[in-house]
C-alpha cells in the first residue's frame, strides 16, 4: 500500500501548483464614457473616486491613473458590481497596472504586489477559482476588500483602510474580534534571496520560507528515493523467487540429474 503514497502527494502538489499560476485576465474595459456621465449615474462613487488617489492623479491631467471605465465594464452591463465573477476577477484587473514595471517606476510603486498577494492565503484560493470556477462565491479578500473599491488612499495617509490607524477595523470586516497584533500578519510580505534587502519585510517570513524551499525537496525527494528503493527489492525478490521456484521444478523434472548430483557428493 504503501508505494501509491508518493504518487498521491505528486498529485495533491501538483494541484497547489496549479491552483499558484500567476493569470492575469485578458480583460477589456468599457468604451470611452465621459465622466460626466458616470458623475451622474453613480454620484457617490464618482465622489470618493475624485478624491482618492487614482482620481486626484488623473485629475491632475495624468491619464494614466484609472477611470471608471478602466475598471468596470459599461454601466448597467449585466450589474457586474452584484457578480460573483468580478470579485474574483478583481485582484487581475488591479494587475493590469500594478504589475506594470514601467508604470508604476513613474510613481515609485512596487510592482510585486499581486505575485505577493498570490502567494498568501487569500490569494492563492481567489487564484484557483478565478481560474477553475470563475462563478463560485467566495469571501476571501480581494484589493479592494482591504484597499477599498473607490476611496483609495496611501497607506501613509491617515483616512487610508490600510493606514495603521484603520488597518484593524479593516481586518475586521472579514475576521471579527481580531487582536491588533493580528495586523502584523498584513499581506504582501517580501521574503526575498536576503533579509537584508530593502525589500524584505521579516526575517522570520524569510527563514520560514528559505525552510520549506530546502526541506519540501529534501523530503519529498526521499519519499521518491525510498519508493523507488522499495519497488526494486521487491521486483528484485520475486524475479529472484522465481528463478528458485524454476530451478526446482527443472530438478524435479529430471530424476537422473538428481540422482548424477547426489552421486557426486558421496565419498
Amino acid at each position: 500500500m504503501k508505494i501509491y503514497i508518493f504518487p498521491f502527494i505528486v498529485i495533491l502538489v501538483s494541484m497547489t501548483a496549479c491552483s499558484q499560476v500567476k493569470s492575469i485576465a485578458n480583460y477589456s474595459p468599457a468604451g470611452e464614457v465621459d465622466l460626466p456621465y458616470w458623475e451622474e449615474a453613480f454620484p457617490q462613487q464618482y465622489a470618493e473616486w475624485a478624491d482618492s488617489v487614482h482620481g486626484e492623479i488623473y485629475l491632475s491631467g495624468d491619464d494614466n491613473a484609472p477611470t471608471c471605465n478602466d475598471c468596470h465594464e459599461g454601466p448597467f452591463e449585466g450589474d457586474e458590481i452584484r457578480t460573483a465573477e468580478l470579485h474574483l476577477a478583481t485582484p487581475a484587473r488591479c494587475a493590469r497596472c500594478h504589475s506594470d514595471d514601467t508604470l508604476m517606476e513613474q510613481y515609485d510603486i512596487a510592482t510585486d504586489v499581486y505575485e505577493t498577494y498570490l502567494a498568501d492565503f487569500h490569494g492563492v484560493t481567489i487564484n484557483y477559482y478565478a481560474q477553475s470556477n470563475p462563478t463560485a462565491i467566495r469571501d476571501e479578500a480581494v484589493c479592494s476588500d482591504c484597499h477599498g473599491s473607490h476611496a483609495i488612499y496611501p497607506k501613509e495617509v491617515a483616512r487610508s483602510s490600510i493606514s495603521v490607524a484603520n488597518l484593524q477595523a479593516t481586518c475586521a470586516k472579514c475576521h471579527s474580534g481580531v487582536p491588533k497584533a493580528f495586523t502584523s500578519a498584513y499581506g504582501h510580505y517580501r521574503p526575498v534571496i536576503s533579509p537584508a534587502s530593502a525589500k524584505a519585510d521579516s526575517i522570520v517570513v524569510f527563514i520560514v520560507k528559505l525552510a520549506y524551499q530546502m526541506l519540501i525537496p529534501i523530503v519529498l525527494g526521499g519519499m521518491l528515493a525510498y519508493n523507488a528503493l522499495d519497488i526494486y527489492h521487491r521486483v528484485k525478490r520475486k524475479k529472484v523467487a522465481k528463478e528458485i521456484v524454476s530451478e526446482k521444478a527443472d530438478r524435479s523434472a529430471d530424476p537422473h540429474e538428481t540422482v548424477s548430483e547426489e552421486s557426486e557428493v558421496r565419498p
